[in-house]
Protein backbone atom coordinates (compact mmCIF):
# COMPACT_ATOMS: atom_id res chain seq x y z
CA UNK A 1 0.00 0.00 0.00
CA UNK A 2 1.37 3.48 -0.81
CA UNK A 3 2.21 5.68 2.18
CA UNK A 4 2.75 9.46 2.27
CA UNK A 5 5.21 10.65 4.95
CA UNK A 6 5.67 14.26 3.83
CA UNK A 7 4.57 16.76 1.20
CA UNK A 8 6.05 20.00 -0.05
CA UNK A 9 5.39 22.57 -2.76
CA UNK A 10 8.25 24.18 -4.65
CA UNK A 11 7.49 27.61 -6.08
CA UNK A 12 9.11 28.74 -9.32
CA UNK A 13 8.49 28.80 -13.06
CA UNK A 14 6.58 25.54 -12.64
CA UNK A 15 4.83 24.76 -9.38
CA UNK A 16 5.80 21.31 -8.08
CA UNK A 17 4.09 19.12 -5.48
CA UNK A 18 6.55 16.59 -4.08
CA UNK A 19 5.43 13.61 -1.99
CA UNK A 20 7.83 11.53 0.08
CA UNK A 21 6.85 8.10 1.31
CA UNK A 22 6.92 4.50 0.12
CA UNK A 23 5.59 2.19 -2.57
CA UNK A 24 4.92 4.64 -5.39
CA UNK A 25 4.58 2.49 -8.53
CA UNK A 26 5.70 4.18 -11.76
CA UNK A 27 2.96 4.24 -14.36
CA UNK A 28 0.32 3.14 -11.84
CA UNK A 29 0.39 5.81 -9.12
CA UNK A 30 -2.27 8.52 -8.99
CA UNK A 31 -2.13 11.56 -6.71
CA UNK A 32 -5.50 12.86 -5.56
CA UNK A 33 -6.07 16.18 -3.80
CA UNK A 34 -9.59 16.06 -2.46
CA UNK A 35 -11.72 14.84 -5.36
CA UNK A 36 -9.26 15.84 -8.10
CA UNK A 37 -6.55 13.69 -9.65
CA UNK A 38 -3.27 15.40 -10.53
CA UNK A 39 -1.43 14.96 -13.81
CA UNK A 40 2.17 15.17 -15.03
CA UNK A 41 3.78 12.84 -12.48
CA UNK A 42 7.54 12.34 -12.41
CA UNK A 43 9.83 9.95 -10.59
CA UNK A 44 13.46 10.68 -9.74
CA UNK A 45 15.86 7.74 -10.06
CA UNK A 46 17.67 8.91 -6.89
CA UNK A 47 14.63 7.61 -4.98
CA UNK A 48 14.29 4.24 -6.76
CA UNK A 49 13.80 1.29 -4.40
CA UNK A 50 15.07 -2.24 -4.95
CA UNK A 51 11.52 -3.55 -5.57
CA UNK A 52 10.84 -1.37 -8.64
CA UNK A 53 9.00 1.31 -6.70
CA UNK A 54 9.96 4.83 -5.67
CA UNK A 55 10.13 6.75 -2.38
CA UNK A 56 9.21 10.07 -4.02
CA UNK A 57 6.80 11.22 -6.68
CA UNK A 58 6.24 14.74 -8.00
CA UNK A 59 3.41 16.42 -9.87
CA UNK A 60 3.82 19.38 -12.20
CA UNK A 61 0.07 19.68 -12.90
CA UNK A 62 -0.80 23.09 -14.37
CA UNK A 63 -3.73 23.35 -11.91
CA UNK A 64 -1.62 22.85 -8.76
CA UNK A 65 -2.12 26.46 -7.69
CA UNK A 66 -5.88 25.85 -7.69
CA UNK A 67 -5.78 22.31 -6.22
CA UNK A 68 -3.31 23.18 -3.43
CA UNK A 69 -4.14 26.80 -2.56
CA UNK A 70 -2.08 28.89 -0.14
CA UNK A 71 -2.89 28.38 3.56
CA UNK A 72 -5.82 26.01 2.94
CA UNK A 73 -5.74 22.52 4.43
CA UNK A 74 -6.08 19.81 1.74
CA UNK A 75 -6.25 16.02 1.93
CA UNK A 76 -3.85 14.15 -0.33
CA UNK A 77 -4.09 10.45 -1.21
CA UNK A 78 -2.01 8.21 -3.43
CA UNK A 79 -4.03 5.58 -5.28
CA UNK A 80 -3.06 2.54 -7.28
CA UNK A 81 -6.06 1.62 -9.47
CA UNK A 82 -4.59 -1.70 -10.62
CA UNK A 83 -4.49 -3.05 -7.04
CA UNK A 84 -7.22 -0.89 -5.51
CA UNK A 85 -4.83 0.32 -2.82
CA UNK A 86 -5.27 3.82 -1.38
CA UNK A 87 -2.86 5.48 1.02
CA UNK A 88 -4.07 6.88 4.31
CA UNK A 89 -5.03 10.53 3.75
CA UNK A 90 -2.27 13.06 4.38
CA UNK A 91 -3.34 16.54 5.45
CA UNK A 92 -1.22 19.34 4.04
CA UNK A 93 -1.27 23.14 4.18
CA UNK A 94 0.85 25.03 1.66
CA UNK A 95 2.55 28.20 2.84
CA UNK A 96 3.86 30.48 0.11
CA UNK A 97 7.13 32.19 1.03
CA UNK A 98 6.88 35.90 1.79
CA UNK A 99 7.52 38.10 -1.23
Amino acid sequence: MPIINDASVTEGDRLELDLAGRYFRPGETEIWVGEFGLRKLQYDDRYFMFNGMYKRVSSFDKKLNKRVPDRILVRIEVRNPSTGQVSPAFEFKRKKPAA
